[in-house]
């Protein structure tokens, strides 16, 4: 199944729910490293004062040209998706992103791993989970689809290997496990350091 992970950068969850799912051999988008040459999407890319900005500010710069692209990458991935997963505590986007979700006819599940004031709305939702155990026995119960498909080049390397192993990104670029592993802890690190100059701040 391929899933859209709806979150905040602040949710300390959000990276274990991307690892548990890719284990069982799901398709999942991660906004914070979409695709190896795209670490996710941050307003202080526009302007380190984002913050400061006025209401007719932020408005302007949705139409910025970074806005454009981040935006672009997280509705396509909400397009691709079967089924969306939001892990709570999370903000306005991931709220707005299974919403849409819901309403474009594909499943929505609620991951609540901590105590959250309660919010009558989620009864639209197909589920509300709140432990991993369960996480893991909701997710392991579903087949991961793979459109008829038995194989498929790395796109780093160009193996051909078992579809069922490899992982995709947003861009629809296949890799092989090695290669997979190679590239996460990249992504991870440059990730921090990112968060480590400011460069990128953790808003939802």
């Amino acid at each position: 199944m391929k899933i859209y992970v709806a979150s905040s950068w602040r949710n300390e969850y959000q990276p274990l729910v991307v690892v548990l799912l890719r284990s069982l051999g799901h398709k999942v988008y991660d906004f914070r490293n979409p695709s190896e040459d795209n670490k996710g999407f941050s307003w202080s890319e526009i302007d380190p004062n984002w913050k400061d900005w006025t209401s007719d500010e932020y408005r302007e710069a949705l139409n910025h040209p970074i806005a454009e692209k981040g935006f672009k990458s997280d509705f396509d991935a909400m397009k691709w998706a079967d089924c969306c997963l939001m892990v709570l505590p999370c903000g306005r986007s991931a709220n707005t992103e299974a919403g849409w979700m819901k309403g474009a006819g594909k499943k929505v599940f609620i991951f609540q791993p901590l105590k959250q004031e309660p919010e009558l709305m989620y009864k639209i939702y197909d589920g509300i989970i709140t432990s991993g155990e369960d996480l893991y026995k909701q997710f392991n119960t579903i087949e991961p689809q793979t459109d008829g498909i038995d194989s498929q080049p790395c796109e780093s390397c160009g193996d051909e290997c078992d579809i069922q192993k490899m992982e995709m990104d947003a861009d629809s670029n296949w890799f092989c496990p090695n290669c997979w592993r190679e590239l996460s802890p990249v992504m991870k690190a440059e990730y921090e350091e990112l968060v480590r100059r400011g460069e990128i701040d953790p808003e939802d």
